[in-house]
């Protein structure tokens, strides 16, 4: 996916003055072009209309604009792109206070949580570095940055809960575990990026402030991801089989993430959950690199053309199919061909001259012999043949 574009060569956009030239020339040609043919409409168009003028402008706007792609090609584009990281170390961070028993998400929150987190440790790359993080009333690194996914897996399935809620020493947390990442063999003195992923259904009530963690997080340039789990009607069953209402808070777990230069979300189902896990994947497995992207306008160019070539192909149809021959006009103006006359001079008997397809189209002059007879004329049912000099009569 390309986030800007620049060129390489610049000064070649010029060629692009071509294109609103070439719109314009086209414009005013088919206005002409109509103008002329409404006011000179022989007999055969009110036959055979013409061919319907959109793919005619298919044609030619699909053929400027690949000239167009092609022009922005020559320029030289260049962009930048999302390419898959080789190296980072993601910091999972889950909450664990009692709020997360609410069976509003089935089983109930933790749980649910638990299946997708797992599953979003299995989409990373296999060469990023996952820690995992447990907090309620105070946090606990379950497990330091490492590529053993087993590891991390059994430690989530082992998440149990406890009470109250410090998101604040839960971020300071995962900031002092970038200490234990370790080094990259290939580039041992290159830090390697990294993020927080953070679940939550509530508000801190305990701990340090935080939103100046999220500002300490933001200078190491650790963006934090936020995650809002839980509905408004959440509750949990006290101890007196009372129930307490345990609403998911999201304002403070939106600062977080504004302050610290991530972004915030928030699922009230497992199917949510796991989009917004996909969603963070996204962001973090991948970095942007410029790169040229000649080749992709030169695609664009060469899928236009095809797309006029189609167009053009398209004008030199056949005629619909049941459409007669223009020669003669004898099957399209509603009658049979003119008798014609044998040789020796004598009229073919037995030739019909009624009409069977009804009246001439508006606007066309019926040829002499053809369709319907004039009123106040009979419609014999026979031609007779009068004799000629190779019969034996008289001549005339």
């Amino acid at each position: 996916m390309v986030a800007e574009i620049g060129f390489m060569a610049p000064q070649r956009l010029w060629a692009l003055v071509a294109v609103p030239v070439l719109l314009g020339v086209y414009l005013v040609w088919s206005l002409t072009r109509r103008s002329r043919a409404s006011h000179d409409r022989s007999s055969l168009e009110v036959l055979f209309p013409r061919r319907k003028a959109w793919k005619r402008h298919v044609a030619v706007v699909a053929a400027i604009a690949s000239l167009a792609s092609l022009t922005l090609a020559w320029a030289m584009p260049n962009g930048y792109v999302n390419v898959p990281r080789e190296r980072a170390t993601v910091f999972l961070v889950i909450d664990v206070s009692l709020s997360m028993e609410a069976q509003d998400i089935a089983p109930n929150r933790l749980e649910a949580a638990q299946e997708a987190a797992k599953e979003f440790v299995a989409e990373l790359p296999k060469g990023f570095n996952v820690c995992l993080v447990s907090f309620a009333g105070a946090p606990t690194v379950l497990v330091p940055p490492t590529t053993d996914r087993n590891q991390v897996d059994q430690s989530i399935d082992a998440l149990q809960l406890a009470q109250s809620t410090n998101i604040g020493d839960a971020i300071y947390a995962a900031l002092d575990s970038v200490a234990l990442i370790p080094p990259d063999p290939d580039h041992p003195d290159d830090p390697a990026p990294a993020a927080i992923v953070l679940i939550s259904d509530g508000e801190s009530n305990t701990g340090r402030d935080s939103r100046t963690a999220a500002q300490d997080s933001e200078s190491m340039q650790i963006p934090i991801f936020t995650i809002a789990y839980g509905t408004a009607n959440g509750y949990i069953v006290s101890d007196g089989g009372y129930r307490e209402p345990v609403p998911v808070n999201k304002e403070e777990l939106r600062a977080i993430a504004g302050i610290s230069g991530g972004k915030a979300y928030s699922a009230d189902s497992l199917t949510q959950l796991r989009e917004v896990y996909n969603g963070i994947s996204q962001s973090v497995g991948y970095e942007r690199e410029e790169a040229e992207i000649t080749v992709r306008f030169v695609g664009y160019a060469a899928i236009l053309g095809v797309i006029a070539l189609l167009g053009v192909n398209s004008q030199g149809e056949d005629p619909p199919k049941g459409a007669g021959p223009v020669a003669g006009l004898g099957p399209v103006c509603g009658g049979q061909a003119r008798p014609g006359r044998r040789r020796g001079g004598g009229r073919l008997s037995g030739s019909r001259t009624r009409s069977s397809r009804g009246p001439a189209p508006a606007g066309f002059e019926v040829p002499p012999g053809l369709g319907h007879p004039g009123p106040g004329r009979g419609r014999p049912d026979r031609v007779r043949r009068e004799p000629g000099p190779r019969d034996g009569g008289q001549g005339g």
